[in-house]
């Protein structure tokens, strides 16, 4: 069995079972692999800007005796995937990228994303949500001293507003009350405290955090 870090074990919990999974920046293809070992999957598609990822992702798929479950694809995002899938992971790129890769693709009612995005995670959240998208779940972890925060969304029929609280914290994480969600919460507010006197964005975020954290008696 292969072993995978804690980020990857996460994502592939939102997977739903017997999904048919495309991979967007599959790398070396360990989420498939991890997911297929699990018999949570039995087929995918591991897309990749690049020919090496993908060299390597057939090796350990070949290693792994696995190569007949999977199709390795080289794509610029969702562009050159043409087959079917229902389950669509997005995952360790900024949020800028990861939206342009799924902003214009035509995903069906019944498809689940997963989404993990480095950076710009509130700018996302809003995207999502202005673009007929819900979030229907949300996990935070600590991997390696690192933070991260995955989204599980699936396409609406209708636009579900978030207030900019939700935006930034998340509309699932903010009722989780997971303990090392708050200390993360703290820890940022902690840090702009110091600096929100010299950008209006930084103070506005400041006194988000600091609103949520008193009135919900995480002081």
């Amino acid at each position: 069995m292969i072993n995978v870090s804690k980020r990857l074990k996460a994502i592939g919990d939102f997977v739903p079972d017997g999904s048919v999974l495309v991979d967007i920046g599959t790398d070396h293809a360990l989420l498939i692999i991890y997911l297929l070992q699990q018999s949570k999957i039995n087929e995918a598609y591991g897309l990749d800007i690049a020919k090496k990822p993908l060299e390597l992702a057939q090796k350990n798929l070949l290693e792994h005796n696995l190569e007949g479950q999977v199709e390795l694809i080289l794509s610029d995002g969702l562009q050159a995937f043409t087959k079917e899938g229902n389950c669509f992971v997005v995952a360790g790129m900024g949020g800028e990228t990861l939206w342009k890769i799924i902003k214009d693709y035509p995903f069906k009612s019944d498809d689940t994303l997963i989404l993990q995005a480095n950076s710009k995670l509130a700018s996302l959240r809003e995207l999502l949500s202005l673009n007929s998208f819900e979030i229907v779940d949300e996990s935070f972890i600590i991997d390696m001293k690192r933070s991260y925060t995955i989204l599980k969304v699936k396409p609406s029929a209708r636009i579900i507003a978030l207030s900019k609280e939700e935006q930034v914290l998340g509309p699932i994480l903010i009722k989780k009350n997971h303990p090392k969600y708050i200390e993360k919460i703290k820890n940022r507010r902690k840090y702009l405290q110091k600096l929100k006197d010299f950008n209006q964005e930084m103070m506005e975020e400041f006194l988000l955090l600091d609103a949520f954290l008193k009135e919900s008696n995480y002081e």
